[in-house]
């Protein structure tokens, strides 16, 4: 059973994810998340857990909108 994490209905083009996709791309992550550095005090940490957290959120946007949105600009939203 796949359950949609996530929908978008804005211009009545539905956007999903189902559970099986984004277990793939959080097991994807998996050996990197446990590889974070020791840091000796949990700001360093935590800046680098939000830096992962970053590269996780970018591949999931990117393949929630199959790529059809993203551009070369960074700055430009489509």
């Amino acid at each position: 059973m796949s359950h949609i994490l996530f929908t978008f209905d804005a211009t009545k083009k539905r956007i999903t994810m189902g559970k099986e996709e984004f277990l793939t791309i959080a097991e994807s992550y998996y050996e990197e998340f446990n590889s974070l550095p020791e840091a000796s005090n949990f700001y360093d940490y935590e800046k680098s857990f939000v830096a992962m957290m970053q590269k996780v959120g970018k591949e999931y946007m990117e393949k929630q909108l199959n790529g059809s949105s993203v551009t070369q600009d960074r700055r430009k939203k489509t």
